[in-house]
């Protein structure tokens, strides 16, 4: 799919030098009773849940908790000092401290905070099936894997990567992930705030909420699907990487999706869009130039609101349609895209265009200044608005050549053929329908 998705290749950090190192082979050190709490850093206070765990190092901790965990119970860790987990790297089983995974139990909640860095080894910190990791105030240094649920809270840090197993969950409510984030078939990842800086896989069937938050700085997809996957975006932004690749389906409710250095948004799918901002992207990166805020491979891309502007392509600056993919608009706006060369709009090279609502505007092409259509597509307009420029020198869309001057023959406001072109506004009273030819068709 235009090369937009990758093969995610996650790598572990080691980073132990400057820490105290810990072995999980012995059991805890530390009370059995629980009564002794989770220590803490003098004069700062750290939220706590439930029982605080005893014990005076981490592995103190995890080792209590490994032998006395019940279900049904919540517990807090608090980390007194930056300290590292060591691991065997050939295994990792549920004997070793950094699984939190309990034979017999479920329900159990584990808070973890303090303030501290806790460094894991080359093998990732593993949340079992069962078991809900709360990370508040508290930085992991390397990689975690999830079973069961994580849920990240304000001053939560992962450097590490994250991967989503089958039917577990994740819930952002603040901190940063540095690294990749993978859901695996059936997980679900929800975003209420919080920032990611590495790429997002989803596999099939899973499904990434985001309400809120930022995505940013990735050199791929910061999105990105290679099977059936469901991704709805509420709020919050989506910057500066390689914008959306969803292969599945992609809800866009609001958010921005801006100043990506390639397509904003790429769908082989099913793409709803009934608010939110597409801006500013460019197509340059992927191998294609088409499609700077849109590019629709296949499927369909319903439009009833929102924004897609200021977009550039070589075709379809605003939108760009491929392999048979339809376009519906009712409503949202199309507008101040360029393309290089034909569609600065919406460049159709797929199959279907319906137009019942919605404006398409002040675009700028070579050729079809608000929507271009190659040989063998289709437009059918009852509704909305695509201004042209012989009538509208203000919001028109406009054809221009090379120079800069404005060209009068290529179809300001749509391009079919040279016999089949609209230069002036084709207002909602105005039906354009590119199956019938001359006035009866609306072209002039």
């Amino acid at each position: 799919m235009k090369n937009v998705l990758k093969t995610f290749e996650f790598i572990a950090l080691v980073a132990v030098i400057g820490f105290s190192l810990i072995t999980c082979a012995n059991n805890s050190d530390g009370d059995d009773d629980g009564k002794n709490g989770g220590g803490g850093n003098s004069g700062t206070n750290y939220p706590v849940i439930g029982k605080s765990v005893p014990g005076s190092t981490l592995k103190d901790k995890l080792n209590w908790l490994k032998a006395n965990a019940q279900s049904d119970t919540s517990y807090t860790i608090t980390v007194d000092k930056d300290e590292a987990i060591k691991d065997d790297i050939f295994t990792l089983n549920e004997d070793e401290c950094n699984v939190l995974s309990y034979t017999g139990k479920s329900n159990i909640t584990v808070l973890l905070t303090g303030g501290k860095i806790v460094t894991i080894g080359f093998l990732p910190f593993e949340i079992g099936s069962g078991v809900t990791l709360i990370l508040e105030k508290i930085t992991i240094q390397g990689s975690v894997n999830v079973k069961g649920d994580l849920e990240m809270k304000a001053g939560a840090k992962i450097t590490g990567y994250v991967i989503l197993e089958s039917n577990s969950t994740s819930t952002m409510n603040g901190g940063e992930i540095t690294g990749y984030v993978t859901l695996k078939s059936d997980s679900t990842f929800t975003m209420n705030s919080g920032e990611i800086s590495g790429d997002v896989a989803l596999y099939s069937n899973s499904t990434f909420t985001m309400n809120n938050g930022k995505i940013s700085g990735s050199s791929n997809s910061a999105i990105g699907s290679s099977s059936k996957a469901t991704f709805t975006m509420n709020g919050g932004e989506i910057s500066n990487s390689g914008g959306v690749g969803i292969t599945g389906t992609f809800i866009m409710n609001g958010g921005k999706i801006y100043g990506n250095n390639s397509s904003g948004v790429v769908v082989s799918g099913t793409f709803t869009m009934t608010g939110g901002e597409i801006y500013n992207n460019t197509a340059s990166y992927f191998g294609s130039y088409n499609g700077g805020g849109v590019y629709m491979e296949r499927g369909t891309f319903t439009m009833s609101g929102g924004t897609i502007s200021g977009n550039t392509a070589t075709f379809g600056g605003g939108v760009y349609l491929q392999n048979n993919a339809n376009f519906i608009m009712s409503g949202g706006a199309i507008s101040g895209n360029t393309s290089s060369l034909h569609g600065g709009g919406v460049y159709n090279n797929g199959k279907n265009i319906t137009m019942t609502g919605g404006t398409i505007s002040g675009n700028e092409a070579s050729s079809g200044g608000g929507v271009y259509l190659s040989s063998g597509s289709t437009l059918t307009k009852t509704g909305g608005t695509i201004t042209g420029y012989a009538s509208d020198p203000q919001n028109g869309n406009v054809v221009k050549k090379s120079d800069g001057t404005v060209r009068d023959d290529g179809g300001h406001a749509v391009y079919y053929s040279s016999s089949k072109r609209r230069e002036t506004t084709a207002g909602p009273n105005v039906d354009l329908n590119s199956s019938k030819s001359g006035s009866e068709g609306g072209w002039e």
